[in-house]
């Protein structure tokens, strides 16, 4: 869009860009652009115990178009995502038998591969998807299998390396749990081409043609299999020589310390690295996300260098690579993004988030299931298990504030601040900082003054004094893409008081006893002041939230800050507004 001169009515296209479909609702982001969700009920979610669980993409290369696929406990669901921001459900094929939590989806040669767990004679669905090209999004099939596979039957995962045209069907009732391996390289008719079980269950793997640093494997097709053995110590990264499928050989079993279970991983894209995610270790040991490295400089020998923590204590799913960057399924705690460094593979920064699940970031199993990042559009799918489906977009630009963001605007509109516009996934175009305020009636543009470069002057208008206005900024990069600040503007946007000043009658930052009362009937936690003791467990606040050191808090107590059987009520003292 082109900035306005002069105030006008809110700019349609940028609002959809930054909303999308409904708009975002609560959901964090930061550095991350929010295109669209959709909720389980829009994409064939049916009745309310339905949960989202895997998800993958397809381009078709004949038209160009991008889709999502989403596993529901009772269907696949497909979506049209070639206009991210106003993305078309077009229907779904049914589970082959029943309701399961568990669905993957691969895909090969314009075609989708689907098997499930804990689900009877499932097998695995073929779909052909090239049928999407003329579904009419207002008439949604409900699609048949294109053709079926039943050497197997209830399976937790697929594999599928696509350089090779083999299936590699892991979890099943095949092969002691390990790799069942079927070849797809004619979709429509898959056949069996072997089995390793040796090493026992595997939960997920990535097959690769190896052309990574160790030169005897050189060329061959290695498979690295996450080993997870609930209740047992031996939960491993698992390397095979899958070339032969009627002779896969081991090449190592490397166990790590303190295991949980081992879920899912993904190679760094030198083949160098692998990083493992542990989906029980969060919840069996205490602390933060945490991944496992393991340099595998030596497929026979490969050396585990360690745990690389997270930001919260959410427990790690599903993970992929993309240009040296990490984008793991966070389950409460969402998509996390998280940036390899080139000189150190166990140092990884978190410099992005779309958080999918604002209830908590509890150690527990709600929230983002999986992601896919490898659409040339650069648009991520994540699947929620509650909230269903979101794309979103790593940030074209970045906004920095030099001397920080106004909470305080003169009326007479000569308020100004600077906004610093710098260079994230795009670079910035010059001259498209704006100004979005609501002063209530809805959202109006202000183009920025161009101090140097990329750096801006923004300038409230003229607004009634005690007004709270709203308002977010925005810029275009080069590739004509539009980022917001806040970036699920304008559902969420910051918020300032018109006014020369503001007096404050009272003031209590809790270092004394200025006649708070506590009442309630509750059994146990009741309101008390004092020193946070909490150790961060459960909720409890480890400080007071502006550093004096006491504040009000209930059952003041590492991991016991609940309140239970009955209700606590904490009343201020009578405040005077004489004289205000």
């Amino acid at each position: 869009f082109a900035p306005h001169d002069e105030p006008g009515a809110p700019d349609d296209a940028l609002l959809a860009a930054a909303a999308g479909i409904g708009g975002s609702g609560p959901y964090q982001f930061n550095n991350m652009e929010f295109l669209a969700r959709l909720p389980l009920s829009e994409i064939g979610g049916g009745p309310a115990n339905i949960l989202a669980n895997d998800c993958w993409g397809w381009t078709d290369k004949q038209t160009g178009k991008e889709y999502a696929l989403c596993g529901l406990m009772h269907a696949t669901s497909f979506v049209d995502i070639s206009d991210p921001v106003n993305p078309r459900y077009l229907g779904q094929l049914p589970s082959q038998t029943g309701i399961s939590t568990w669905r993957d989806i691969k895909v090969y040669s314009d075609h989708a591969f689907i098997v499930s767990d804990n689900n009877d004679d499932h097998g695995m669905q073929v779909f052909d998807l090239t049928q999407l090209r003329t579904v009419d999004p207002d008439n949604p099939v409900i699609f048949s299998n294109t053709a079926h596979y039943s050497g197997c039957n209830s399976s937790h995962n697929i594999v599928i390396n696509e350089d090779t045209g083999y299936a590699y069907v892991v979890g099943s009732n095949r092969a002691n749990g390990g790799l069942h391996v079927v070849d797809i390289q004619n979709p429509l008719q898959p056949m069996e081409a072997g089995n390793y079980g040796d090493s026992g269950y595997c939960h997920d793997a990535q097959v690769v043609s190896y052309a990574g640093p160790d030169e005897d494997y050189l060329g061959r097709e290695v498979a690295f299999c996450c080993n997870g053995r609930l209740g047992s110590d031996n939960d491993a990264l698992v390397i095979v020589d899958v070339s032969n499928k009627s002779s896969m050989t081991l090449i190592s079993s490397n166990t790590y310390p303190e295991p949980g279970y081992a879920h899912q991983g993904w190679l760094s894209e030198d083949q160098r690295y692998f990083y493992l995610g542990d989906e029980t270790d969060e919840s069996n040991y205490g602390g933060a996300t945490r991944l496992l490295v393991w340099d595998c400089l030596d497929l026979d020998e490969p050396v585990f260098l360690g745990y690389a923590n997270g930001a919260t204590n959410a427990i790690d799913h599903n993970m992929y690579i993309r240009d040296g960057r990490i984008y793991l399924a966070n389950y409460s705690a969402g998509l996390r993004v998280l940036q390899i460094d080139a000189m150190d593979a166990m140092d990884l920064t978190e410099i992005a988030f779309a958080d999918t699940y604002v209830t908590d970031n509890d150690t527990d199993y709600d929230g983002a299931w999986s992601n896919y990042p490898f659409f040339e559009s650069r648009v991520i799918v994540v699947s929620d298990r509650q909230n269903g489906l979101f794309l979103v977009r790593l940030a074209q630009v970045q906004f920095e504030f030099p001397d920080g963001r106004p909470d305080l605007v003169d009326p007479d509109g000569v308020a100004e601040f600077t906004v610093q516009v710098n260079p994230f996934e795009g670079q910035p175009a010059a001259g498209t900082a704006v100004l979005h305020v609501n002063r209530g009636s809805g959202f109006e543009t202000f183009a920025m003054n161009p101090v140097a470069d990329n750096l801006y002057e923004a300038v409230f208008p003229p607004m009634e004094c005690g007004t709270v206005v709203q308002y977010f900024v925005s810029a275009e990069s080069t590739d004509g893409i539009v980022n917001c600040d806040p970036p699920n503007a304008p559902d969420i946007a910051f918020s300032a008081i018109v006014a020369d000043s503001v007096e404050f009658p009272f003031v209590d930052d809790f270092e004394t006893d200025l006649g708070w009362t506590v009442s309630g009937d509750a059994q146990a936690g009741h309101w008390e002041r004092g020193v946070p003791s909490g150790d961060g467990d459960r909720g409890d606040p480890v400080v007071d939230a502006d550093g004096s050191s006491r504040c009000y808090l209930t059952q003041n107590g590492p991991g016991d800050t609940d309140v239970d059987g009955g209700s606590t009520v904490l009343t201020s003292p009578m405040l005077s507004a004489l004289g205000s």
